[in-house]
């Protein structure tokens, strides 16, 4: 089994386009109302991408509803 060196860290603004990118590949989870849903909530959501080299090719955003709970998304 071959190991993939990941980096995950918390996303920015220049990570948008490629976690957009992604969703877009993912179809049968992301329709269009989804993707645009996706690319308001960006600006105003905290999250994770998970790196391999220069490529996003995971991610996980939230948006905190209280300071015990937050609604995830990936």
């Amino acid at each position: 089994m071959a190991l993939i060196a990941l980096t995950i860290r918390q996303f920015d603004g220049s990570d948008r386009d490629s976690m957009l990118t992604l969703a877009r590949s993912l179809d049968e989870w992301f329709n269009e109302e989804g993707l645009a849903q996706m690319e308001r909530d960006l600006a105003h959501h905290g999250g994770f991408v998970a790196v391999d080299r220069d490529r996003v090719i995971g991610f996980v955003t939230w948006r905190r509803i209280d300071p015990q709970s937050a609604d995830l998304s990936c």
